[in-house]
């Protein structure tokens, strides 16, 4: 599974939504990381797990991820682990040693302490950039650079890359 903070809710492809036996559902428009809308079947009640440790029971989203896995991830994706996982408890991200894993509740954190702050259902931290103050949305599960939005750019004068 890819896990991504910026994921409101758990993605499930069809084929393995079949797999478990995820029936029934509410029919609904999706939007994510593509310009358009998706259709997607959202199933209330699925338990949820990883690492070992139960996520408890949410609601998913039932939608194609072939465009994803393949735009985003570069591989075949069958499930996209949402914020149920990091809601669940503190976690300890190593991306450079490429691991995850649940931190006990009681272990004092390490590295940097990092203000959240909840916006649209994703968690942002205070940045500057060339000298402005603003908000960052914590995702990793987009799979590019750094976006920066088109006001933010127009405000410190940022061209994209090819353009005069």
């Amino acid at each position: 599974a890819l896990v991504d903070s910026g994921a409101e809710m758990t993605l499930v492809d069809p084929g393995l939504a079949a797999e478990a036996a995820l029936g029934g559902g509410t029919a609904a428009e999706a939007r994510g990381t593509g310009a358009g809308t998706q259709s997607a079947r959202l199933v209330e009640g699925v338990t949820l797990g990883a690492l070992g440790r139960s996520l408890g029971k949410a609601t998913v989203a039932v939608i194609d991820l072939a465009d994803i896995a393949k735009r985003v991830i570069g591989r075949p994706t069958r499930l996209i682990l949402g914020r149920e996982f990091f809601d669940s408890g503190r976690v300890r991200i190593d991306l450079q040693g490429r691991t995850i894993r649940f931190l006990e509740p009681s272990a004092p954190p390490r590295g940097v302490v990092l203000p959240l702050t909840a916006h649209k259902g994703i968690e942002t931290i205070p940045v500057t950039v060339g000298g402005v103050a603003t908000l960052a949305e914590l995702d990793f599960g987009n799979g590019s650079e750094p976006i920066v939005s088109r006001g933010l750019a127009m405000r410190l004068g940022l061209r994209a890359v090819g353009t005069r």
